[in-house]
């Protein structure tokens, strides 16, 4: 999925994992084909099992320096917070599926209160 990803040409400046092994290590995957350096690459206990409210709350206090992040977690918080975040209905966000969604705003604080719009969705059996 990495390599699908970084054929898309889309930007990662920061990379935030869930410290569980198996996120963790499919985000030091994507962390290694798309050469994003250590500095870029956080664990957060807060990532384990959460909630879209505290995936937000963590999401808002991102560096306004940083354009665009990847963020590597577990359902079904994730799969709620892509539904809460976008016009994507989605039952639930496949193994390893990838879902790109853009926002309008310039600071990450805003994502407590703005929704954005699905740019990229990608799974894996997708190309099967």
């Amino acid at each position: 999925m990495a390599s699908q990803f970084l054929e898309s040409h889309y930007q990662v400046n920061l990379i935030i994992s869930s410290p569980a092994e198996r996120a963790w290590t499919t985000a030091k995957g994507f962390a290694k084909t798309l050469q994003i350096a250590d500095e870029y690459f956080l664990d957060d206990e807060r990532f384990y099992h959460a909630s879209p409210s505290t995936l937000k709350e963590v999401i808002s206090n991102v560096d306004d320096t940083i354009e665009h992040l990847m963020i590597f977690g577990h359902n079904p918080g994730l799969t709620s917070l892509i539904e809460n975040l976008s016009d994507f209905n989605l039952y639930n966000l496949p193994t390893c599926a990838i879902c790109g969604i853009e926002f309008p705003f310039e600071s990450w604080k805003d994502i407590l209160t703005t929704k954005g719009e699905k740019i990229y969705y990608d799974f894996p059996k997708s190309r099967a």
